[in-house]
């Protein structure tokens, strides 16, 4: 009968410690990706602090790092191949290498399929999975001109601030910076040869000079995008009140599949432009826990409780609510649009 009391006493206080447990469990994840991205925001302002903007967003989907491209819009890689020089990672930086500007070789191909599958602890939130090579599931249309088919990519979780345009990736022609009327907002016709050369901006010669293809700088209010080399200076709402990158959202059953169900979560680290790398604030991509079965391919969010956290521009990290007022959040990720913000 003892025995039988032991038992139950032990299970209960089982029962009443694991709580306990996963909480603190949790407390060190959560502290784990605040400092991700304390260091990924390290990685954007040192890189501003030597080339006086920081990185661009990179060309595409369909293009990963290439060291010997430089800096800036002529980069095809993305923001996290463009600091990885910053945050103690050159060596994987300069695994592209083949020492040819002007031509894609097959040595550059086998070595972006190394780079692809490097995992990098800093790009990954522990509370949703380990840095680690996932299956790539997408067809061969979606490989990278600049790499040999992969069969596994690292995936990242954080996206860089593009701005608060209500149609994503679809440039803005005017109005961004008045986000309090919507009288003066234009945007591209479907058949403006204008649209098409900025979808396509890196399907082009290898190694030509992209710069007069780019769409302007006022054609997205967040500070990566495509095409953008933003200087801080260039921020005038202020770098402590403008997103720089946050933690993206997915559907939490994706998180380790091959990607083909998750148009924001089925390439690498360090391709260019697209929903993988970079988020919207929005109405219709308002911040959201992981939710299972739900998609939100351009919003931001994360796996932890309670908050999602994102760096600002000027390097502070803050856990931020879900409940996060859609004005509010979208002021935090214009950098032009002249709002105020109640902290």
């Amino acid at each position: 009968m003892e025995l039988l009391v032991v038992i139950a006493i032990i299970g209960v206080l089982v029962a009443l410690l694991l709580p306990a447990v996963q909480a603190a469990r949790e407390s060190a994840r959560r502290s784990q990706c605040t400092n991700n991205l304390k260091q990924i925001g390290l990685g954007f302002l040192n890189h501003e602090s030597t080339h006086k903007f920081l990185p661009s967003s990179g060309w595409s989907p369909w293009h990963v790092g290439d060291v010997e491209m430089g800096i800036g819009r002529t980069q095809p890689g993305g923001w996290m191949y463009q600091i990885l020089p910053y945050i103690e990672q050159q060596s994987l930086y300069n695994i592209p290498g083949d020492g040819n500007k002007l031509a894609i070789t097959a040595q550059q191909k086998a070595n972006a399929v190394k780079l692809q599958t490097t995992p990098v602890e800093t790009f990954n939130c522990p509370s949703r999975r380990a840095a680690q090579a996932l299956a790539f599931g997408s067809p061969a249309a979606w490989k990278p001109l600049n790499s040999d088919m992969m069969t596994r990519v690292a995936r990242g979780d954080y996206a860089a601030n593009a701005g608060d345009n209500v149609k994503g990736c679809t440039h803005q022609l005017e109005g961004l910076d008045t986000p309090e009327t919507t009288q003066d907002d234009k945007w591209p016709s479907d058949n403006d040869a204008r649209l098409l050369s900025w979808i396509v901006v890196g399907l082009k010669p290898y190694g030509a000079d992209p710069a007069g293809q780019y769409p302007p700088f006022t054609a997205q209010s967040g500070v990566n995008f495509s095409g953008s080399e933003i200087e801080l200076r260039q921020i005038p709402d202020g770098v402590s009140n403008t997103y720089l990158v946050g933690e993206k959202y997915m559907n939490a059953n994706e998180y380790e599949t091959d990607g083909t169900a998750d148009g924001g979560d089925n390439h690498g680290y360090f391709q260019g432009f697209d929903w993988d790398t970079h988020r919207f604030a929005t109405k219709a991509w308002p911040p959201l826990p992981d939710t299972p079965g739900f998609f939100s391919y351009q919003g931001f969010g994360s796996a932890h409780p309670g908050a999602w956290h994102a760096v600002f521009c000027d390097g502070s990290v803050r856990a931020l609510s879900y409940d996060l007022d859609e004005q509010t959040h979208r002021r935090y990720a214009s950098r032009f649009d002249g709002q105020t913000i109640s902290n």
